[in-house]
């Protein structure tokens, strides 16, 4: 396997943990094709969040999570440059 498949990262169904995806970064709601569960994921920047979809219905749920997101990614880089 190449070594750009190798630094992917697999999105997998948190009810039955079939792979859905391959990637780097996604910001997705996903419907899981073995079990059927409806699932959102938000990944990229050394951040993963996986959370059911029916959670993020509507606009500020969305927003709100995104917010949350940079937060995370804020103090990620400012505990790297640290070190």
């Amino acid at each position: 396997m190449s070594k750009e498949l190798d630094d992917q990262y697999c999105v997998t169904c948190p009810k039955c943990g079939r792979v859905s995806q391959k990637t780097y970064v996604t910001d997705s709601k996903i419907k899981c094709s073995r079990c059927g569960y409806h699932y959102y994921v938000h990944m990229g920047n050394g951040v993963s969040v996986i959370m059911e979809a029916s959670r993020m219905e509507g606009g500020k749920p969305h927003e709100n999570l995104l917010a949350y997101v940079r937060a995370l990614e804020s103090l990620i880089s400012v505990g790297c440059a640290a070190t």
